[in-house]
């Protein structure tokens, strides 16, 4: 299991590539901080993560892929039937390693060879993984480096998640709202 660390680094590599300026990890005093301070962290601008509650929030409202990431499979697995609810309105396209990226809106994983089976199961679970069994009619290769998903509406390349190719591939509305998604506006 990768230490608390690492992963705050890969999370900060992520907002960053998403458009977001990182803050890093407030340090910690060797004084214990009031109750309600000691539960609460941020590790990036726009992220605040609650140790008590287990869930992390991504510009105001909860996040089950940056959840898993902080708090593991079981805190996510619980916050995600609220969130598929809303549809996943708050969170963002995170990027577990610079050439994998994870839609939570629609719990799916891409590599650089399409669609990755193995990481959607690990950050969404095995419900996920069937789901995407039954919709990959919907995901679509163009050349060697473009997925594009026509359930979310989003296309990714090696880089991530691409404002310009999704707007070649899908259309220009398309394009506009993976970029205010990007951005952070539910």
């Amino acid at each position: 299991m990768r230490s608390h660390s690492a992963v705050i680094l890969l999370l900060l590599a992520a907002l960053a590539l998403a458009g977001c300026q990182s803050a890093g990890a407030p340090a910690e005093s060797a004084a214990a901080p009031a109750p309600e301070k000691t539960d609460v962290f941020e590790p990036a601008r726009g992220v605040v993560c609650n140790r008590g509650k287990k869930v992390c929030n991504w510009r105001g409202g909860p996040s089950v892929g940056l959840t898993r990431l902080f708090f593991g499979n079981g805190a996510a697995d619980a916050l995600a039937p609220s969130m598929a609810a809303q549809n996943y309105p708050y969170d963002p396209i995170f990027k577990p390693k610079p050439t994998e990226s994870c839609d939570t809106l629609v719990t799916t994983c891409y590599g650089v060879k399409g669609v990755n089976y193995d990481l959607t199961e690990k950050y969404f679970g095995s419900k996920a993984g069937k789901l995407l069994e039954k919709r990959s009619a919907q995901i679509l290769r163009y050349g060697q480096h473009v997925t594009c998903d026509n359930t979310s509406k989003v296309c990714f390349d090696r880089f991530g998640a691409g404002v310009g190719i999704t707007r070649l591939y899908i259309d220009e509305a398309a394009s506009d709202v993976l970029l205010a998604r990007l951005r952070g506006k539910p």
